[in-house]
Parts: C-alpha cells; sequence; structure tokens
C-alpha cells in the first residue's frame, strides 16, 4: 500500500470536490493569506486536508473552472 503525503492526499480530496487549482489557491488565499500548499505549515495542511474531507462535492464548486484531472501535472 502506498501512503501519500497530506499534500497529495489534498489533491484527491480536491479531485473528489471538482476543485480546480485555482479554486484551491483562492480558498488559500482567503483563509490563510497563502498561495499554495507550499507555505502552508504541517499543522495548516493537516487543517486543509481535513476541512476538505468535510465537504460534499458540489459545496465549493465553480462551473467554469476546469477540475484536476491529472495529479501529476498538478
Amino acid at each position: 500500500m502506498i501512503e501519500l503525503s497530506d499534500s497529495d492526499r489534498i489533491l484527491v480530496e480536491m479531485r473528489r470536490l471538482g476543485w480546480s487549482i485555482a479554486q484551491g489557491r483562492q480558498y488559500l488565499q482567503d483563509y490563510y493569506g497563502k498561495r499554495s500548499r507550499s507555505e502552508l505549515t504541517c499543522d495548516e495542511l493537516k487543517e486543509f486536508l481535513s476541512y476538505l474531507t468535510t465537504l460534499e462535492p458540489a459545496t465549493y464548486h465553480n462551473l467554469n473552472a476546469e477540475p484536476i484531472t491529472d495529479l501529476e501535472n498538478s
């Protein structure tokens, strides 16, 4: 079994929710004042991941945004 990092698990959750990279960045900017996951502390990463796991797919969906389709290139 492959163990994913919190950062990778966040991408999986964003994909499940239909969030685009731009939506994820906007959320990070709005709530943490940071532009990317790499700027988050370990505690912030865990908090963000926990938050994402509580959401249903339509909670933060933007029909005009492109969803994440390739975790390798995001």
